[in-house]
C-alpha cells in the first residue's frame, strides 16, 4: 500500500494580489502551516483554497478554505508568523480562517472603536447546565462548579450566544479527572478569545482543538 503522496508547499510567489514580498511570505507560511493534508489531491474537493483581498490602502486579508483542525500549538506557532495581525478568525460553521493583517511598512492603527458590552450572565442556561450535572454525578461538588465556571466565562466573551453541549468524562488521566467539553454549532472564534481563554483557564486547560471536520470546539480541562 502507497503512502498519500504530499501536497506541494505553496511558495510565495504563488501567492495571488500585489502586496509586498514579505507579506506573500506571511500568507504562504500560514497558509501551509492551516491547509488540509488529508486529500489526495489539489483538485480534491476538500482541498484547501486561498483567497486574498489586496484593495485595501493599509490592509490586506486573506481567506482560507477547508482548513485542518487547529489545535492550541499550532495558533501559537502562527502568531510568531503573523507578528501583530488586526484579526485571526476561525469560522467553524464557515469552514474557513480568516485573517486581516497591516501592510509591511504600514502604520498601525491603535484607535479601535470597542463595542458596549451587554450585561453578563450570571447563570447557565439549561441546555448548558444539565450536560455538566450528568458528566459530574457521583463526582465532588467542586468539579461542577468548576466546569460551570468555564462555560459561564465563554458564554460572556464577546458576545456569545447559545451553543450545544457535550461533556464527558476521559479516562486514563493520571491526576484527578480530566473532562472534555464538546461545543457544538459555535460561533466564529477570535485569536483574542484563545488568548484570553489561555491566559485565565491555562492552569486547567490541557488542551483545545477547534474541529471544522466537526463545527465544533474541543476542550479537554482538569483540576
Amino acid at each position: 500500500m502507497s503512502a498519500k503522496s504530499q501536497l506541494p508547499l505553496l511558495a510565495a510567489d504563488g501567492v495571488p494580489g500585489k502586496l509586498a514580498g514579505e507579506d506573500k511570505q506571511k500568507i504562504a507560511e500560514i497558509y501551509n502551516m492551516f491547509r488540509n493534508n488529508d486529500v489526495g489531491s489539489t483538485s480534491s474537493p476538500q482541498c484547501s483554497r486561498l483567497r486574498v483581498v489586496d484593495s485595501l490602502t493599509n490592509r490586506f486579508k486573506f481567506v482560507i478554505t477547508n482548513p485542518r483542525n487547529a489545535t492550541l500549538s499550532l495558533l501559537r506557532a502562527a502568531r510568531l508568523k503573523l507578528g501583530r495581525p488586526r484579526e485571526l478568525v476561525l469560522d467553524l460553521q464557515g469552514d474557513k480562517i480568516v485573517v486581516d493583517c497591516w501592510r509591511a511598512k504600514k502604520q498601525e492603527n491603535k484607535g479601535t472603536k470597542r463595542r458596549r458590552q451587554p450585561p453578563p450572565l450570571e447563570s447557565l442556561p439549561r441546555s448548558v447546565r444539565l450536560p455538566i450535572q450528568e458528566a459530574t454525578s457521583g463526582e465532588a461538588e467542586g468539579d461542577r462548579t468548576f466546569l460551570e465556571g468555564i462555560l459561564l466565562w465563554i458564554l460572556n466573551h464577546d458576545d456569545f450566544c447559545e451553543f450545544q453541549c457535550d461533556v464527558a468524562k476521559e479516562e486514563g488521566y493520571e491526576t484527578g479527572t480530566l473532562y472534555k467539553l464538546t461545543l457544538g454549532e459555535f460561533e466564529p472564534v477570535s485569536d483574542k478569545f484563545v488568548r484570553d481563554l489561555e491566559q485565565d483557564w491555562g492552569a486547567f486547560l490541557k488542551d483545545a482543538i477547534f474541529e471544522f471536520s466537526s463545527q465544533s470546539v474541543v476542550l479537554y480541562v482538569a483540576k
